[in-house]
C-alpha cells in the first residue's frame, strides 16, 4: 500500500490520516488472540491499574509475539510511514492501551513529542509517525479519540505534554475538533505534535488500541553526554511481502463536532 500525493498533503495539513477497515476481521481476531496471550506473560512490560489487577497497557508485544513482529513490517503501515517521513525508519515504541469497561480514566489533551524530546527519549526533532490500529470498534461510548486538525502546525505550545484551558480554548477556536472513530481494523496515522485526547469508556466492553511509533533513522535518541556507537544505531525496517493480508482499504471521513474553526 502506498499513499497518493493528495493523501500525503492531507496528512501534513491535518496532522492525521485515517483509513477504515484497513485490516480484515480475521486479521484483527488473530491480533486480539495474540494480545490476550501476551497479557498473561508477567514482566515490567505490563502496566496494571493501581486499584485492581486489570491491564492498562502492554509494551513491546512485537518482541514476544510473531503476529506483532509481522504487523510492524506490514506494507500497509510501513510503506505509508516511509512516504510521510521520506526516510528509512525503525520502530521506536509499540504500546497497546486497554480502556477497561466502565472505566473513569481518560487521556487529557496533549501532544506526544514534548515527552519524547525532554522527559524520556531525548529525540531532537518530531520526525516520527504514530500509527494507531483499532483492535475493536471505537465509538463515542468507549473513549474515542478527539483531535484538533492542524494543531501540529502551531509550533511549540509548552514543554509539558498537557495543554492548559487557555491554550485549548484558542486551539479549538482556530482548528475545531474531529472525533476519530471507526470499525475494528481501522488505522490512523498521527503526527507527534497533533493535539489530541480521549474520554472515559462508559460501555460494558474493553477498548484496546495499538500504537506503533516509527522514527526517522536519523532521529535516534541522543541521551545527554552519550554518543551512539555505529554498531548500536537502529536498523531500518523493511516491509514484508503481504500477498495474504486482507482487502483494499476504505477511507473514513472524520466526524467533526459542532465546534468548527472560527478563524485562521
Amino acid at each position: 500500500m502506498f499513499l497518493s500525493d493528495d493523501e500525503i498533503d492531507e496528512y501534513h495539513e491535518s496532522g492525521y490520516l485515517q483509513f477504515d477497515s484497513l485490516f480484515s476481521g480475521d486479521e484483527v481476531q488473530r491480533l486480539r488472540q495474540a494480545f490476550e496471550l501476551d497479557c498473561e506473560v508477567p514482566g515490567p512490560h505490563r502496566i496494571l491499574d493501581g486499584r485492581s489487577d486489570d491491564i492498562r497497557a502492554v509494551y513491546s508485544s512485537h518482541t514476544r509475539r510473531c503476529e506483532f513482529a509481522a504487523l510492524i513490517r506490514s506494507p500497509r503501515l510501513l510503506n505509508p510511514v516511509r512516504q510521510l517521513l521520506a526516510s528509512d525508519v525503525y520502530l521506536h515504541q509499540l504500546k497497546i492501551n486497554c480502556s477497561q469497561a466502565f472505566s473513569r480514566g481518560s487521556w487529557v489533551w496533549h501532544r506526544k513529542f514534548p515527552a519524547w524530546r525532554r522527559q524520556m527519549d531525548h529525540l531532537d526533532s518530531p520526525d516520527l509517525v504514530s500509527v494507531g490500529l483499532f483492535l475493536g470498534d471505537v465509538t463515542e461510548l468507549n473513549g474515542s479519540f478527539t483531535a484538533l486538525p492542524g494543531s501540529h502546525r502551531d509550533g511549540r505550545l509548552c514543554d509539558d505534554r498537557s495543554m492548559t484551558i487557555t491554550q485549548m480554548t484558542g486551539l479549538v477556536s482556530r482548528h475545531g475538533m474531529a472525533s476519530l472513530q471507526g470499525a475494528a481494523g481501522s488505522v490512523v496515522f498521527l503526527h507527534p505534535e497533533l493535539v489530541h485526547g480521549s474520554g472515559p469508556n462508559v460501555s460494558p466492553f474493553r477498548r484496546d488500541f495499538l500504537t506503533a511509533t516509527y522514527n526517522d533513522i536519523a532521529n535516534a535518541p541522543r541521551p545527554p553526554g552519550r554518543q551512539w556507537p555505529d554498531t548500536a544505531r537502529p536498523t531500518p525496517l523493511m516491509p514484508l511481502a503481504e500477498a495474504s493480508w486482507g482487502s483494499p482499504p476504505r477511507r473514513l471521513a472524520p466526524r467533526r463536532s459542532s465546534t468548527e474553526p472560527t478563524g485562521a
